[in-house]
């Protein structure tokens, strides 16, 4: 038995009722349809999502893009805040670009807030390893800003939702 069961050119499927010609592989493990189908979905989504951005008024883009580059300030400020309290031995520029590529990937992979932790300290030693060897010391850097960004509210959030029932 060969791995390519056949290979058909003409096979035709649709998307959102318009007709996809498409190469489809057959192999002893299954077939490589669904791959081909889920990359359409995808591309499609983010067509229509560009679509609907151009739907949004100017101002209000402005407003959103001008308060998320005030957040990626701020948590920007709190990693350079953090490495001088730490006394990590790297350059500024060195650390926000890693940051910034940081962001990136966390933005691009698909976490929960209890795992987004180990993400974070897992991309701090991989990118700022060259720069400094203390392993520990650039997780630490990861939990500390970890805690203040989500922990501390999270259990603040606790305790006043806790006092709010008990006066109920």
């Amino acid at each position: 038995i060969t791995l390519w069961k056949f290979l058909n050119y003409n096979l035709h499927y649709t998307w959102n009722g318009t007709p996809i010609r498409t190469v489809f592989w057959e192999t002893q493990q299954g077939d490589i349809w669904g791959f081909i189908c889920w990359g359409a979905q995808i591309t499609s989504t983010i067509f229509s999502g560009i679509t609907q951005l151009s739907k949004i008024d100017n101002k209000f883009k402005k407003q959103l893009l001008s308060l998320s580059f005030l957040r990626y300030f701020i948590f920007l400020m709190q990693y350079t805040w953090a490495v001088f309290i730490l006394n990590i031995p790297i350059e500024f520029s060195t650390l926000w670009v890693a940051i910034s590529v940081m962001f990136l990937c966390i933005s691009i992979l698909p976490t929960v807030s209890l795992t987004e932790l180990v993400i974070r300290g897992q991309l701090i030693v991989l990118l700022l390893t060259p720069y400094c060897n203390n392993s520990l010391l650039l997780i630490s850097l990861s939990t500390i800003i970890w805690l203040v960004n989500f922990l501390l509210p999270a259990i603040i959030g606790a305790f006043l939702l806790l006092s709010f029932r008990m006066n109920q």
